[in-house]
């Protein structure tokens, strides 16, 4: 019986101490650790590396294959869609919708991505969404740095394709100040032998509207 008795006090101890800890664990947030320390004071869900380095994770979600679909590694990087995230934040590796950019009715916003397109092909994009429909407006080819306005191909480091008629500007070139003289609005200017540098035309803002080829002087 003095056993039996004994027993039933180290099971009412533990019990105890079970629902002591659990308590303080929920009233405290709950730690995820090898060292079994508290969570930190104020945190709900505090999960602590056991290194601070790129070669273990502080957290990793997985799907029903147990293929990685995000992870915080230790020494800080996210990567979403990649277990190695090679900055702060790495998406990838897939295509298409990296990031979305939304009103509160998710029907206008920006959609900011990249594709793999095969030949070393990987450009940079932006849609704008109106009405729930994405239209690619901003566009950088990787290969060659070549940057696209309205078109999904630029053929030259700045290409700018407008909306074919009406009364917007396909670019437009707006100096504040007031009165003639000034520098050039719009310079055009080649670099020649010896590294000078030569205008070819320009084109003068303010209220004089002149145009000049081979100076600065119109």
């Amino acid at each position: 019986m003095k056993n039996l008795s004994q027993l039933g006090s180290c099971i009412i101890l533990i019990c105890s101490f079970l629902c002591t800890t659990i308590f303080q664990s929920f009233s405290q947030g709950v730690g995820i650790n090898n060292d079994g320390s508290m969570p930190v004071a104020g945190t709900m869900l505090d999960i602590k590396a056991t290194t601070d380095d790129n070669t273990t994770y502080g957290m990793q979600v997985r799907n029903s294959s147990g293929t990685s679909i995000m992870v915080i590694r230790s020494e800080g990087n996210v990567g979403i869609g990649t277990s190695s995230p090679g900055a702060r934040l790495h998406l990838g590796a897939f295509n298409d919708n990296h990031l979305l950019l939304t009103s509160s009715n998710n029907a206008y916003g920006w959609r900011i991505d990249t594709r793999d397109n095969g030949a070393g092909s990987v450009p940079f994009r932006i849609f704008k969404r109106t009405a729930s429909v994405d239209t690619e407006v901003f566009t950088i080819l990787n290969q060659n740095g070549n940057v696209g306005i309205g078109t999904t191909t630029p053929s030259g480091k700045l290409h700018i394709v407008g909306n074919g008629g009406g009364t917007i500007a396909t670019l437009r070139l707006e100096d504040p100040n007031t009165g003639a003289g000034g520098f050039p609005q719009l310079l055009l200017r080649d670099r020649g032998p010896a590294d000078v540098d030569k205008e070819l035309w320009s084109i003068r803002g303010s209220d004089s509207g002149n145009f000049g080829i081979g100076t600065l002087n119109n």
